[in-house]
């Protein structure tokens, strides 16, 4: 599954895969993200992705510059989560 979020002119997505013994347990195998950038004065600050028994979770922070100052940061985090019957939300 993944799931995404847009701040402004940026796109980030959150992918995760999972193990799933239907009605026993659930884990997570995988997480990975990716991102656009629809405006070249956003950047990727930071990212990561990690994984919590049947959770996938991903973390971003983008900024905007303007003539190399900072105008604008905007943090945020994404969870995936698969239950035992491989149902995700």
């Amino acid at each position: 599954m993944i799931r995404s979020f847009s701040v402004s002119d940026t796109l980030f997505y959150l992918r995760g895969q999972y193990d799933v013994v239907e009605g026993v347990s659930s884990v997570c195998t995988l997480a990975k993200y990716s991102y656009n950038i629809y405006d070249s004065s956003w950047s990727l600050d930071s990212a990561s992705t990690s994984k919590s028994a049947n959770k996938a979770i991903g973390n971003a922070t983008f900024k905007k510059k303007v003539l190399f100052i900072t105008t604008d940061t905007k943090s945020f985090t994404l969870t995936l989560t698969c239950d035992k019957y491989g149902n995700l939300s």
